[in-house]
């Protein structure tokens, strides 16, 4: 679910910034990169631990990012854009939470 709806988010966003000639880096910035490194060298339940911890933190942000433009954005269509997926980022937020509190007993 997380994936299908991350790949919907992220390829309605490259056609909103195509539409506003901004061109979106596919690189993965180092902050990512380090969490991705981190996560590597973890198996098993500390993995899982990290992996909750980390979906938990990412969403929090994102959906703090998406509730901010919503109230405060200039550009409607970016707007438009958060006020559509703003839900669907609280809803990964819960199923991260139940995920961390499962793996965390």
């Amino acid at each position: 679910m997380m994936i299908a709806d991350h790949t919907k988010a992220n390829a309605d966003l490259q056609t909103l910034a195509m539409s506003k000639g901004i061109e979106i880096s596919k690189s993965i910035d180092k902050g990512k990169m380090d969490n991705v490194s981190s996560l590597s060298s973890k198996s098993g339940s500390d993995f899982d631990k990290a992996y909750a911890e980390l979906m938990v933190t990412a969403h929090k942000g994102a959906v703090d990012l998406f509730k901010g433009e919503v109230a405060d954005g200039k550009d409607p269509d970016v707007v438009a854009f958060a006020k559509k997926y703003v839900d669907t980022l609280s809803m990964h937020l819960e199923h991260a939470m139940a995920l961390e509190k499962t793996i965390g007993q």
